[in-house]
């Protein structure tokens, strides 16, 4: 470990970028998974070299999604949009986050599973305190 990303041994760093380009992520992007997970000497120099040898990226590199980015309107109270992802596991264990868009305030559950039914119960749990 290099603080919380894992070096990767030489053997397994070109499976890792494979498999890191397979969804033909821009290099800025690419970059910023990996630095997010793992590490190695020259990482971003050979996240450059692959997306330049890529057919399919120097084909695609001027012709850029027409997506709009989509911007949320802010909430008029609390509660009113929340965001819940799971994080972990640590120590065996899982934790439900859940964000209020309007408060910013985060409230953190430990979970033991997460299955459907002990998400529900950990959200009428939210729900019912606040």
């Amino acid at each position: 470990m290099w603080d919380h990303r894992v070096i990767i041994l030489c053997s397994l760093r070109g499976r890792l970028l494979e498999e890191l380009h397979d969804s033909h992520w821009e290099v800025v992007k690419m970059k910023q998974v990996a630095r997010s997970y793992f590490w190695w000497p020259k990482l971003d120099e050979e996240i450059e070299k692959i997306t330049k040898s890529c057919r399919l990226c120097l084909e695609h590199a001027d012709n850029p999604s027409r997506a709009v980015s989509h911007s949320w309107t802010w909430p008029l109270a609390p509660n009113q949009r929340l965001h819940a992802d799971f994080c972990g596991p640590i120590k065996g264990y899982m934790y439900l986050v859940i964000c209020d868009s309007y408060s910013k305030w985060i409230d953190v559950k430990e979970m033991v599973d997460i299955t459907a039914d002990s998400t529900i119960h950990a959200f009428r749990e939210y729900f019912a305190l606040w």
